[in-house]
């Protein structure tokens, strides 16, 4: 934990490997440090949380005025996570007067429209008040919407709102949903909408391999974020084998490949996914048998890779020259891939 006065900030956390340093990444996420005008009633920031309890552990990192409050960082629910619920503090609430206060706890859709709220007064006793409950939010479609937290001042024929804070949040549905008027577009649209734009500018990269040339050169052209999301759903609808099941086997194992990509062909300054063995595991999986030669005395390391039910067998030669783990692609009898019948003597001999 770490106090800091009021203001916006960057928080960035990052990590590298002690042996490889090239190997590091960092996540970097804005904190707003909010302060407390004098005179006006304030409300916290909201944490959304997966659960809230009683609790006597002062030592606990969740303790928090007599209850256990675990968070929910992603802010994703749905299946298994079909309650939401809410912590939050109230300050100066005895700034504006002496009567009861209106505590309002709403789910905003997207267009701005209030799909569920409840309400409870509360006396002044206390200048400060800690606010916490729950909400069923299993009946709502999958999408993004907003937990909406205010307080008024009852005191008034039409109540005065005092303060008012939001919260983005995700609602999740894995499976079809069916009696909802919402069809299986729906669930596949959904993860699109909860990646960041950092993740969809990710995506778009890497399904270059699969993409047309008119597809690329539409990717290329946008700029807007949720344009970019359009285009991915759009894309893996296309490419949806079934169209009867919740995902999209398709987009499934083509992540697959590129993790397992990362995972075992990383080069020296590249994600794996990047290098030619990469590329061709993604495209074409794991090949049927590999000729590995990694320390013959006349030449570089090199490979061999084999499918047999591709174009009724076809090879890949893959030749690390300069001896980092660097294969590169050299050869290959697939009719779409660079081929060179003399790959032996002009890439893998050594001179």
């Amino acid at each position: 934990t770490m106090t800091l006065p009021p203001g916006d900030y960057l928080a960035v956390l990052s990590c590298r490997d002690r042996i490889d340093s090239t190997r590091r990444d960092s996540v970097v996420l804005p904190i707003a440090a909010a302060g407390r005008e004098a005179g006006l009633v304030s409300l916290s920031d909201i944490e959304l949380c997966s659960r809230i309890a009683p609790s006597t552990d002062r030592g606990s990192l969740f303790y928090k005025n007599t209850l256990e409050v675990i968070p929910n960082p992603s802010r994703l629910f749905g299946e298994g996570l079909a309650v939401l619920h809410f912590y939050a503090e109230v300050y100066n609430l005895k700034a504006a007067g002496t009567g009861e206060v209106i505590l309002t706890a709403s789910i905003v859709d997207q267009a701005g429209r209030v799909l569920a709220s409840q309400s409870k007064t509360k006396p002044r006793a206390n200048n400060s008040s800690v606010e916490y409950g729950s909400m069923n939010i299993a009946s709502l479609p999958g999408g993004s919407y907003l937990f909406r937290l205010s307080v008024g001042d009852s005191t008034h024929d039409a109540p005065r709102l005092l303060a008012n804070a939001e919260k983005k949040f995700f609602l999740y549905h894995p499976r079809p949903e069916t009696g909802r008027g919402k069809g299986r577009a729906a669930g596949t649209a959904d993860v699109f909408a909860f990646m960041t734009a950092g993740e969809v500018d990710d995506e778009i990269r890497k399904v270059a391999y699969i993409s047309s040339e008119a597809e690329r050169r539409q990717a290329e052209s946008l700029s807007d974020p949720a344009a970019k999301r359009n285009f991915l759903k759009e894309f893996w609808a296309g490419r949806d084998p079934s169209g009867t099941t919740a995902g999209n086997e398709a987009r499934e194992e083509y992540l697959r490949r590129l993790v397992r990509a990362n995972d075992r062909y990383r080069g020296r300054n590249r994600e794996g996914w990047l290098t030619d063995r990469g590329r061709i595991s993604i495209l074409y999986g794991l090949p049927d048998d590999v000729g590995r030669h990694p320390n013959e005395s006349e030449t570089h390391p090199y490979e061999v890779w084999q499918y047999h039910a591709i174009q009724g067998g076809v090879e890949f030669v893959f030749v690390d020259r300069l001896g980092f783990g660097e294969y590169r692609l050299v050869h290959s009898t697939h009719r779409d891939e660079l081929r060179n019948d003399n790959w032996y003597d002009e890439e893998a001999k050594v001179r």
